[in-house]
């Protein structure tokens, strides 16, 4: 799993680190700490993260809502602005016009900064959902999909995964185990929903308890389809289906 990356953009220095200690204490990787507008533009172009943190206020006379039209418009990213107690003009803009962006007032408390992560990044997966047709209401808030990865939450912390780092998903129950490269974790949801939300990804059912990423395969003998140490049984009625995988590699 890798930790939800964020940008800070904040003009006032104190604040700024009081937020990114707030992060790293929540679990998120602070990328980077920028205060104006050219600095944001330059840090989005060379790594975008996947939420930004922003400050309605910036250096130089910007404003936050200056960037968040320049992401809104060349970037695909949740934020969230943060708003002084004296930017009352700015918060009456934001909360009329920025009717899908979250907003934090100052100072702001961890548990506030966790809630309205986890509510920008929902917001975020579901409208993505939504644009796709997938599965919207299967959006859950402890676990959420997107294109090419998911968010997980886990003992309280927010996490990413890609789905190019699972190995495969196997049924537990009502629950799904899944493995990735680095490690295992339960979701509370069945195989079948699992292999609906991996759909068009190359996944592969293998098994009717386990569904498979082939192209983490390391070898296939003796009915088993092996993931360097791990090895994953395949059964006759999927076998198929495996083949033809194997056919088009």
């Amino acid at each position: 799993m890798e930790k939800i990356k964020i940008l800070i953009i904040e003009r006032e220095p104190i604040a700024a680190q009081d937020l990114a200690d707030d992060l790293d204490d929540l679990g998120y990787q602070v990328t980077d700490t920028v205060y104006s507008l050219d600095m944001a533009l330059k840090v989005l172009a060379q790594r975008p993260p996947d939420l930004l943190l922003l400050a309605s206020t910036l250096a130089h006379n910007a404003d936050g809502m200056e960037i968040a039209q320049i992401i809104r418009q060349q970037y695909d990213i949740p934020y969230i602005y943060l708003i002084a107690p004296t930017d009352q003009t700015v918060f009456a803009q934001i909360r009329t016009t920025e009717t899908l962006a979250g907003y934090l007032l100052k100072p702001i408390r961890p548990r506030d900064l966790q809630n309205n992560i986890e509510i920008s990044l929902y917001n975020y997966a579901q409208k993505f959902s939504i644009i796709e047709n997938s599965l919207s209401s299967e959006l859950d808030k402890n676990d959420f999909w997107l294109k090419d990865y998911f968010y997980l939450k886990v003992n309280g912390q927010m996490h990413k995964i890609k789905s190019e780092d699972i190995l495969w998903a196997e049924s537990y129950d009502h629950h799904t185990c899944i493995q990735t490269t680095k490690e295992k974790f339960v979701l509370s949801k069945t195989l079948k929903t699992i292999e609906e939300k991996l759909a068009g990804k190359g996944f592969v059912r293998v098994h009717r308890s386990y569904l498979i990423n082939p192209n983490k395969i390391t070898t296939i003998e003796n009915g088993y389809v092996f993931f360097q140490k791990f090895k994953v049984p395949i059964s006759n009625e999927f076998r198929a289906e495996l083949n033809k995988f194997s056919a088009n590699a």
